[in-house]
């Protein structure tokens, strides 16, 4: 019963969510992310940490 009521508390689309993602490879490009995390749902923005101060 418990798993039926948190199926019920679904954030509205409209809230904005953030995933953190780590240890990606250091190249990977923000048009990869899209082609690989897209598929599970729309993504509004994808910022990519590869300067040399987040290596």
């Amino acid at each position: 019963m418990a798993m039926q009521k948190r199926a019920n508390l679904r954030l509205p689309p409209e809230i904005n969510r953030i995933l953190y993602v780590r240890n990606l490879p250091y190249k990977i490009t923000a048009e990869e992310m899209y082609d690989i995390f897209g598929k599970y749902g729309a993504i509004r923005q994808i910022r990519v940490g590869n300067t040399p101060d987040t290596r």
